[in-house]
């Protein structure tokens, strides 16, 4: 069975509440993975300039940190969702939809923006500022004892077989 006559079967037996909850559910993956990708760059920067570990503890907090940051994020869209009918006799149309329905548009736009900015720019800009400190940090730092330091020259050696067998 495909996902659409699931969501089709869905909308006829669960309505409104389906819809309402549909938009979110696939929103909050999203907003985790974005917020999780932003956390494995400060861990990276915490390990590498100050050598210091995230506890178990604070990973799992994180995480729960996350999903309920994300959750909220995605109440809105639960919140402003309902269903609609269509129903066109003469084209012969007969289907309901999905619609986020904003009580005005400066709402809407605010919220994209908010979205927008709270998950790719905010955690785009922290997690590129995060890497430059990591490089310049694993630049600055010595090479271990033994190790060629500064311009590195290969040699490399060819094999030529005898003919003179």
């Amino acid at each position: 069975m495909h996902l659409y006559s699931c969501w089709r079967c869905g909308l006829q037996v669960f309505g409104e509440a389906l819809c309402r909850v549909i938009f979110a559910v696939f929103a909050i993956p999203m907003y985790v993975s974005t917020l999780m990708i932003l956390f494995i760059a400060v861990d990276r920067y915490r390990r590498v300039v100050w050598h210091r570990q995230l506890s178990s503890c604070a990973a799992r907090s994180l995480i729960v940190g996350s999903v309920a940051v994300s959750s909220a994020l995605g109440v809105p869209v639960v919140a402003f969702s309902s269903l609609h009918d269509v129903d066109h006799a003469e084209l012969g149309i007969r289907r309901r939809y999905c619609v986020e329905e904003w009580p005005s548009e400066t709402l809407r736009r605010g919220y994209a923006l908010l979205t927008f900015a709270g998950q790719f720019g905010v955690p785009l800009a922290v997690s590129a500022a995060l890497y430059w400190l990591i490089y310049r940090r694993l630049k600055q730092r010595r090479p271990p004892h033994g190790h060629i330091a500064g311009n590195r020259r290969s040699v490399v050696m060819y094999y030529r077989p005898n003919n003179n067998t």
